[in-house]
């Protein structure tokens, strides 16, 4: 899944720290065992010289196939000498082997041809830490979304009732969450403050995170901020690319589109971003307080018609819940 390079580098660290600090437990357990039952060192030794005598029996290929039986059974031997010896001084038979995190990929983070499992739960518990800390939020989920702070009666403004409309937006996000795939749409939040967009649009992000998939949340007047500070050489001491890794991400989601401070460079990056992603497919989510007229009025008729030309979108209505909140006892 494509998550960035960052998050794979931040994985690898982790499991290299995590074969040294096997290799480590294992040096201490052989020599306190080798310390405490001598016998055990000397098999050790002979386990080591067999590998050593199956070469050599290749190598002269003389009776190979006997030397190699004979030696496989004394190995075998060696191997059972050494259980009872660990089990009757009340170790574990395996005490003198490595005790890796992962059997299957022994820490490597690779099983066969292709990452282990949990090399992928790795990944996408960072990739979601590092969404909780982008955020400045706990992820949200579809479960605390509540629909009480939504009015049941009909709005006169809009002519709809408040609480089934957030029901079927509500509704909609789950679903989009829970089929999410690399073809999936991309769609626009848009509404006044306060109105559970930025709630959604996590709650997107954390059941789409745990489907597999590598997700990029953020407030576009940070990732516009930082992607300008790499342009223009600010932050060349930090790994670059931002830009690429907001094109590249299989889930976009743009928050507050619109609370940007409007400058060329900022229109020209927010374009190359949403067409970027058009044209290779990849699915984004943009939210943003702005109706669809004062984006007209904000952005240029490119950006504006790829978004209302493609993007499925989602009116918030109700009253700010923020507000509602601070009002309750």
């Amino acid at each position: 899944m494509g998550y960035p390079k960052e998050i794979y580098d931040a994985v690898r660290a982790r499991y290299e720290e995590r074969r040294r600090l096997a290799s480590e437990v294992q040096a201490m357990h052989r020599e306190e065992a080798f310390a405490r039952i001598p016998r055990l060192a000397e098999i050790d030794r002979e386990l080591a010289s067999t590998g050593l005598s199956v070469a050599r029996a290749v190598l002269g290929r003389e009776d190979t196939a006997g030397q190699i039986a004979a030696l496989r059974r004394h190995n075998l031997e060696l191997q059972r000498e050494r259980r009872e010896l660990l089990r009757a001084a009340g170790y574990p038979e395996d005490y003198l082997e490595i005790a890796y995190t992962c059997p299957i990929c022994k820490d490597t983070g690779i099983a066969g041809y292709h990452r282990c499992r949990c090399m992928e739960e790795a990944l996408r518990a960072e990739a979601q830490d590092r969404l909780n800390r982008a955020s400045g939020l706990s992820l949200c989920t579809f479960e605390s979304f509540s629909l009480d702070y939504y009015a049941k009666e009909r709005d006169p403004a809009t002519g709809v009732i408040p609480r089934e409309h957030m029901a079927q937006i509500l509704h909609s996000c789950e679903a989009y969450a829970d089929d999410f795939s690399e073809d999936s749409p991309s769609l626009l939040f848009f509404g006044h403050t306060g109105l559970g967009k930025t709630h959604l649009s996590l709650a997107i992000a954390d059941r789409v995170l745990l489907s597999g998939f590598g997700v990029i949340y953020g407030s576009i007047q940070n990732l516009l901020s930082r992607i300008e500070a790499e342009k223009f050489g600010r932050r060349e001491e930090e790994n670059a690319g931002t830009m690429a890794m907001l094109c590249e991400a299989d889930l976009l989601i743009l928050d507050d589109v619109g609370s940007e401070f409007v400058t060329p460079f900022s229109v020209a990056s927010l374009y190359q971003i949403i067409n970027t992603r058009l044209l290779e497919g990849r699915p984004t989510v943009l939210s943003s307080n702005l109706g669809p007229r004062e984006m007209e009025e904000r952005y240029n008729e490119r950006i504006v018609s790829r978004i209302f030309g493609s993007y499925l979108t989602f009116r918030f209505i109700g009253s700010d819940i923020r507000q509602l909140k601070k009002g309750r006892p």
